[in-house]
């Protein structure tokens, strides 16, 4: 059995909506690895498949190289902490200009 990536376990995690924001934001955000991103992203949603197969998809002929397969994970997974923890702040600072507006500041 495969151990799960953290990259893995986020996508998991992720409500429908939230994949649908992330999916979106990602296609805007980084220009140079957005098909790529996009790509890994939808494929490990999907589920039940092999990091080889989600490879072949993403680079056709090439063998798999696992060094490139960590390095795009984890710009994976940086992006979408990055898109999560702007999502939690902007939703922190509406509710705080919400209460200062009820409390009259």
């Amino acid at each position: 059995m495969n151990k799960k990536s953290l990259t893995q376990d986020l996508i998991d995690d992720l409500t429908e909506a939230e994949f649908r924001s992330a999916e979106s934001w990602l296609s805007t955000h980084t220009v140079v690895w957005r098909s790529k991103l996009l790509l890994l992203c939808s494929a490990m949603r999907a589920k039940n498949q092999a990091k080889e197969e989600i490879w072949q998809r993403l680079y056709g002929d090439q063998p798999f190289d696992q060094s490139r397969w960590k390095s795009l994970s984890s710009r994976l997974l940086s992006e979408l902490e990055t898109r999560l923890s702007y999502r939690q702040f902007l939703k922190a600072k509406q509710k705080s200009e919400s209460i200062a507006l009820r409390d009259g500041h």
